[in-house]
């Protein structure tokens, strides 16, 4: 088992009353799990997926990290945490502007000292081969566009060879035929890589690839689908 998540909710302030983003959530997250969260906008999706990754504490309930308890683990040891065995690909697709794209790709090996500079160098070429970026690589973030951006971000969350990749909406700007590139290279590294994937995505065809498949309506699971 990666993560526990026993009994999680988590409000926050409303003009009239405090609303649950999420609401009373226990679930398991152990390797080779490969797990689709949907549902309509606002359901709690995209939070249930910050507690998953520690990077809020929930209202209520506990999130294990193996054996460390979020709620009673330091930030500079989740931050530890975080940096070498978790992924995350967000929404926002944040770079720094200065760096180029091979620049932010290799940015977050400074945290894995451990992995050999040259399989890092090694795993960034296929990574940008597999993603179709192999022409991006000298050129600035402002200079790509949405969906080479959104590229990028998922093989900079890979880059460390991450124990679970925390993906929100990975697809959300790209086309059919690089949807099904991401889907092809998850379903690779879930298969023959045992890596533990947790996504957030409004895309019927991608969320069939994962095993478990939950919706999720007013911050509940509301039913397994698959």
């Amino acid at each position: 088992m990666i993560i526990r998540a026993i009994n999680i909710s988590k409000l926050f302030p409303g003009i009239k009353e405090k609303v649950h983003a999420v609401n009373n959530i226990s679930i398991d997250i152990n390797p080779g799990d490969y797990i689709a969260f949907t549902g309509p906008s606002g359901s709690g999706k995209s939070t249930l997926l910050a507690l998953l990754g520690s990077l809020i504490m929930p209202t209520q309930g506990e999130v294990y990290l193996d054996a460390h308890v979020t709620a009673r683990t330091s930030d500079a040891q989740l931050s530890a945490i975080r940096a070498c065995e978790f992924g995350f690909v967000f929404q926002n697709k944040v770079m720094i502007d200065h760096l180029t794209a091979w620049e932010n790709l290799l940015a977050p090996t400074i945290f894995r000292p451990d992995i050999p500079k040259n399989e890092s160098v090694a795993y960034a070429h296929e990574l940008i081969e597999q993603l179709e970026l192999t022409g991006r690589r000298r050129f600035f973030p402002l200079k790509m566009s949405g969906g080479e951006l959104q590229r990028l971000a998922i093989a900079r969350a890979l880059i460390n060879r991450p124990k679970i990749l925390f993906a929100d909406e990975p697809t959300g700007d790209l086309d059919d035929k690089t949807s099904n590139i991401v889907s092809r290279l998850f379903t690779e590294l879930n298969t023959h890589h045992n890596l533990a994937i947790v996504m957030v995505t409004h895309n019927q065809e991608l969320a069939r690839t994962a095993k478990n498949v939950y919706e999720l309506s007013a911050g509940s699971i509301r039913k397994m689908i698959k």
